[in-house]
């Protein structure tokens, strides 16, 4: 069975894997010699989940994750961690977990750290502007309001 997110319906289906790509979706066809068949009865193939609120920091910050544990046994390849680290950590959590990770993360960070290093500053971008539109994929300048 597989879920087919653009006909929004779960529909019995053959699946045929090469590598580690799909290559063919039918309803029936035969195997041909040489491949390995599964039945997969009773479980459902799916597009990889998204978790929209994830701290990944993981060994970083105390209430964290490793991500990558998560994905395994949940089917979620993309998480969005939402804020483990402020801008003063970012650069660990970037070397140490994301580029490390198996699985997509993306950063939504706040930040906050600006007005502590600099009260006069009007914003992050003035403070770090190295940071912005290069290091993030995922922003979210402010405060998190």
């Amino acid at each position: 069975m597989i879920f087919c997110g653009t006909q929004r319906a779960i529909l019995r289906r053959d699946v045929r894997i090469v590598g580690q790509k799909i290559d063919q979706i039918a309803k029936d066809f035969q195997a041909a010699p040489g491949d390995i068949v599964d039945d997969t009865s009773g479980r459902i193939l799916s597009p990889g989940l998204i978790d929209m609120h994830v701290h990944a920091y993981h060994h970083g910050h105390l209430l964290s994750l490793d991500v990558d544990t998560v994905a395994a046994t949940s089917g979620t390849t993309t998480f969005v961690d939402a804020g483990t680290c402020g801008i003063l950590q970012f650069t660990a959590f970037r070397e140490y977990v994301i580029k490390r990770a198996r699985s997509r993360i993306f950063a939504e960070q706040t930040y906050q750290a600006g007005s502590l290093l600099d009260p006069a500053a009007a914003s992050a971008e003035q403070e770090f502007p190295a940071f912005m539109d290069k290091a993030i994929p995922w922003k979210n300048y402010g405060n998190g309001a």
